[in-house]
């Protein structure tokens, strides 16, 4: 049970430290982990971003739920540093994380606090969303059971590394080479350029084709 307590508040800051502080009980409740800003669930395979922009001087909250296969991350990981992914975080926060697919957007649930904020209120507040945000989980997993079998392919996007891990995971190296050929062709990275060694550029894109080669060689 949450003890009830109001505070008057006057600064940004102590706004979204008690705001912080009145909704850990309830990311607990609904599975959600957190790394500084970034927060996230993890189920069947998939993981869940849950990014929030908090407008606290508006007394605004606003959420964006996302959503990808974890192993994509770690696949990327591997085809360019040859090790394993740490820390679980940099899924969401890390320069190399695989492009999300959004799948709803919350807008504008209000926060009642000129005055101050009771945190009971805010508790009941942050259950509410968490409780919507669950509801859009399910009704993803309902759609995609089987994340070995999940596709996503989306033309609008500016690059297209998430579709290519997905057939690089798939064993599918043929249609993930022809992809990443395509793209590299359009001048798209991937998502980042690494200075090698010896001096030269070398983008994302370029470490998928490599890795993709190898592995129809070894399959001939």
């Amino acid at each position: 049970m949450v003890k009830s307590k109001r505070i008057s508040i006057y600064t940004r800051k102590e706004k979204k430290k008690f705001i912080s502080e009145a909704t850990k009980s309830v990311e607990r409740e609904f599975g959600v982990k957190r790394s500084s800003y970034a927060r996230w669930m993890c189920k069947d395979g998939y993981i869940f971003d849950i990014a929030f922009s908090e407008y606290v001087d508006d007394n605004l909250i606003s959420c964006i739920l996302s959503v990808k296969p974890i192993y994509v991350d770690d696949l990327l990981w591997y085809i360019i540093y040859k090790k394993e992914l740490r820390p679980f975080s940099l899924r969401i926060t890390g320069g190399l994380a695989v492009t999300q697919i959004r799948l709803k957007e919350f807008y504008d649930w209000e926060i009642n606090g000129d005055e101050g904020y009771e945190q009971a209120e805010l508790v009941k507040l942050y259950r509410n969303i968490y409780s919507s945000i669950s509801g859009e989980v399910e009704k993803f997993l309902k759609t995609n059971p089987d994340v070995e079998k999940f596709y996503y392919y989306n033309p609008v996007w500016y690059d297209n590394i998430l579709a290519i891990l997905i057939l690089c995971h798939q064993q599918k190296y043929a249609q993930a080479l022809a992809m990443t050929e395509k793209e590299i062709t359009m001048g798209k990275s991937g998502g980042c350029t690494f200075i090698m060694p010896d001096g030269n550029e070398k983008t994302t894109l370029e470490f998928v084709r490599e890795y993709c080669t190898e592995k129809l060689k070894c399959n001939s």
